[in-house]
């Protein structure tokens, strides 16, 4: 053999070698089981937990979806990595030559320590022509997938290939997606106390029934949103009955308006909602988002337009019983569907601020506006303005002292823009709102002494420096003007 040969020989062993060791490195990387894929390692399944036991299955059976096994993944030291779900489902959407007469899907659902969904398919026995269409959302949803990002998944059509059906064939992905969000729902409790008003209103808000408020047909109740002891928006309940499959029940809305008079959310309370739930219910809750940011006088040609049509499709009675009660809503709510700002409900429908003019400032109290109604003075206001310690720091504070005809205090307000002192944690602020809340009903002949007796003390616990600021300032306003 010549030498030439020889190198020849050895590298192509040496190049056999690599190929076998890069075979070696790509099948060690590719894994088939799907418990593995969901993590993309080898994994082993430990410590299984029956949540639930699969009932028996037919064609006549009760469809239903099912998380019946928990199971701790731990990698090949042993380590904990996550946790497994089994889910199954069961429903009529059968394949054709399965030997099955019924649908049925068994998955598996893994959530990483590092907060990360996947779903890999067990079986998928669905109607032959939705089968690419759940694959593809499998694959692009849930591979990987932060856990709070699966809250945002869109409802998803997996008629993506044949194109049998006009209607969005959803059911089988949105059974999917709800499986998933009760795993989540069991390993993130936290999940189950994000208040979606809370980004519209605010940490810290709260509702009050508007006692004396004169129900309609269809309007039910109407409360008030306050935050830190101010007005930021208003709810009317609505509810009606309707048909839905073969019976009849009711349903109840709940519309959420900011103080630009724009629904920022509608809700529909699950212990009040007597239609068909599930992905049915699903459908109507993501069709009512379609009127977020309207106001009432915008409604009712939403509701006749061809707005969210295609959501709600499947639940087409559901949804004709919230367009009846969107449109009684606007024909039943009083004063023609006028929502009063926070400054009419101090002082009635119509209320308007306007400089006093003649008003010359004070060391503290930096202007004064007057309260009119149809141009005949109702009320005045004094802004006053100061500053004082809090914690490590000195800053300024604005309190809006309200009154009427009588000179009684109706309202004080401190409005968020101008208050420099602490708001985090949130507790602190709010504590200062409800503290000048005692002053309501005083006038000035009377403040001076309110302010130095213990009233609201047990109030303002943990806030006295900015309490004893509000303090000067409420003394300075009947020094200063009174």
């Amino acid at each position: 053999m010549t030498k030439q040969n020889l190198f020849l020989l050895i590298g192509f062993a040496v190049m056999l070698l690599i190929g076998a060791g890069m075979l070696l490195i790509y099948n060690n990387n590719v894994y088939e089981n799907p418990k593995d894929k969901l993590f993309n390692e080898t994994v082993e399944l430990t410590d299984e937990l029956v949540l639930s036991t699969i009932p028996h299955m037919s064609g006549n059976s009760v469809n239903f979806e099912m998380i019946s096994k928990r199971w701790v993944a731990r990698n090949q030291k042993g380590q904990k990595i996550g946790v497994v779900y089994q889910g199954v489902i069961k429903n009529d959407f059968n394949l054709t030559g399965s030997g099955l007469d019924y649908g049925y899907m068994e998955i598996l659902i893994g959530v990483s320590e590092d907060k990360k969904v996947s779903v890999e398919p067990i079986h998928i026995y669905q109607s032959d022509w939705v089968i690419v269409g759940i694959q593809k959302y499998l694959l692009d949803f849930y591979t990987n997938v932060n856990y709070l990002d699966v809250l945002n998944i869109p409802s998803f059509d997996a008629d993506i290939v044949a194109g049998v059906t006009n209607n969005p064939a959803t059911v089988s992905t949105d059974a999917i997606k709800l499986m998933v969000l009760n795993v989540l729902y069991r390993e993130f409790p936290e999940l189950l106390a994000i208040d979606p008003l809370e980004e519209i209103y605010g940490s810290g808000y709260f509702m009050e029934t508007v006692e004396d408020f004169e129900t309609t047909e269809h309007i039910v109740r109407k409360r008030t949103v306050l935050r830190a002891g101010e007005v930021v928006g208003y709810v009317y309940d609505l509810q009606g009955e309707g048909e839905y499959f073969n019976a009849t029940d009711s349903i109840v809305l709940e519309v959420y308006f900011n103080l630009d008079n724009e629904i920022v959310e509608i809700l529909l309370p699950e212990d009040k909602y007597n239609h068909s739930k599930g992905t049915f219910r699903n459908r109507i809750v993501e069709y009512v988002k379609e009127f977020k940011g309207l106001t009432l006088q915008e409604l009712t040609a939403a509701v006749d337009g061809p707005l969210g049509n295609d959501i709600a499709t499947g639940s087409s009675n559901s949804k004709a019983l919230v367009d009846m009660l969107l449109k009684a809503f606007v024909n039943e709510v009083p004063d023609a569907g006028v929502i009063l700002n926070a400054l009419e409900l101090i002082y009635g429908e119509g209320a308007i601020l306007e400089d006093d003019a003649t008003f010359v400032p004070t060391a503290h109290v930096i202007k004064q506006r007057n309260v009119k109604i149809d141009n005949n003075v109702v009320g005045y206001v004094y802004d006053l303005k100061g500053e004082g310690f809090y914690f490590n720091n000195t800053d300024s504070i604005v309190v809006e002292v309200y009154f009427n005809q009588d000179d009684e205090i109706v309202k004080i307000l401190l409005p968020e823009e101008s208050y420099n002192h602490t708001k985090t944690p949130p507790t602190y602020r709010p504590r200062v709102v409800d503290y000048v809340e005692v002053y309501i009903g005083y006038t000035l002949d009377d403040l001076t002494a309110a302010v130095d007796s213990d009233l609201g003390n047990d109030i303002a616990s943990g806030t006295s420096n900015t309490r004893g600021l509000i303090d000067i300032l409420l003394k300075a306003l009947v020094s200063e003007v009174g």
